[in-house]
């Protein structure tokens, strides 16, 4: 029922790929924080390598648990240093090819929208209007982010660090603006959120209440989600320049 997940698990983005990559950082950096070893060690930190190849901003996502289980297991240090070398091993090559054969190490995209000469202010004000945006046309999106990071503040060491990653994530999509297109930033962080429910372990009423919640501002945009047809057009720019890019 959000809206922004809809619109952008169909947009060609790279969006599809950072749910999974997401989903399976979770379950791996999971499996580090009950029983550390080699094997869990290196396929949460390759998560990490591949998440940064996909969309290198969404690392902010993963950094504080990132940082946690690499500090917190100094006591295996060799261990640790070993899994991070060789799931880094992508990212590396893929900067010296990028440096090589585009002469930049980061996707053109990250010059044109940290370097526009726009003051921070504006940005900001900006990036304010995005998540107004996203509020207005999506309820639901921005909803659910905010029920799972109070959640996950307040559950395991897992979703802390989720739920820190997830604040660092919408501190940034703010810094920068936002975007153009309505809800497409907010649809990891959406994910995260969810999971971090998923995770939590809080009485049945307070399952209840997310549900029924979620249901009820679900439904009132359910025509552009669920019900959706071939027909669906809305090419209206609002003031701040923010589109509903399935639509239009």
């Amino acid at each position: 029922m959000s809206r922004a997940y809809v619109d952008f698990s169909t947009s060609g983005l790279e969006n599809v790929l950072s749910h999974f990559i997401i989903l399976v950082g979770i379950f791996w950096g999971n499996r580090v924080l009950k029983d550390t070893n080699y094997k869990h060690l290196l396929y949460f930190f390759l998560s990490c390598s591949l998440l940064y190849l996909n969309r290198p901003d969404l690392i902010l996502i993963f950094f504080p648990l990132f940082c946690h289980v690499l500090f917190s297991n100094s006591k295996v240090f060799p261990l640790v240093f070993k899994a991070l070398l060789l799931a880094a091993l992508p990212v590396i090559i893929w900067t010296l090819f990028a440096m090589y054969y585009y002469g930049f190490p980061f996707p053109n995209t990250a010059y044109s929208k940290l370097a526009t000469g726009i003051g921070l202010s504006e940005r900001i004000s900006q990036g304010v209007n995005y998540f107004i945006d996203s509020y207005e046309r999506d309820p639901i999106t921005l909803s659910l982010i905010v029920i799972g990071s109070i959640l996950g503040l307040w559950q395991s060491i897992l979703t802390r660090y989720l739920t820190v990653g997830v604040l660092f994530y919408l501190c940034y999509i703010i810094s920068v603006g936002g975007d153009f297109m309505s809800g497409r930033f907010f649809t990891s962080p959406l994910l995260v959120a969810v999971a971090i429910i998923a995770l939590s372990d809080v009485y049945k009423i307070i399952y209840y209440f997310i549900l029924s919640y979620g249901l009820l501002i679900g439904i009132a945009r359910v025509d552009y989600t669920l019900l959706s047809s071939s027909d669906y057009n809305v090419t209206f720019l609002n003031e701040y320049g923010i589109a509903d890019e399935r639509g239009f």
